[in-house]
């Protein structure tokens, strides 16, 4: 259903319009998309083995410990 959902898009407007409108909203899409992928990957395989790492600290020392790493990685990801 996932995988349904997220391509119906591209599945609705290869009916619309043409191949080369529709490649060009591809290369688009996957643009636009990149940044939430390497932040996903990047919680999936750092993120979370560290949090994990972390379980012996108390629950305000663990809320801390992340709010900090949390805040720098917002302000890289999304810049004012």
């Amino acid at each position: 259903m996932m995988f349904i959902a997220e391509q119906s898009d591209r599945l609705i407007l290869g009916k619309i319009i043409g191949l080369p409108t529709l490649g060009v909203f591809t290369i688009a899409y996957t643009l636009a998309n990149m940044p939430r992928e390497i932040l996903k990957t990047l919680s999936y395989r750092v993120i979370m083995p560290l949090v994990a790492q972390s379980l012996d600290l108390s629950r305000l020392e663990l809320r801390t410990k992340i709010l900090k790493q949390r805040q720098k990685l917002l302000f890289c990801a999304f810049p004012v």
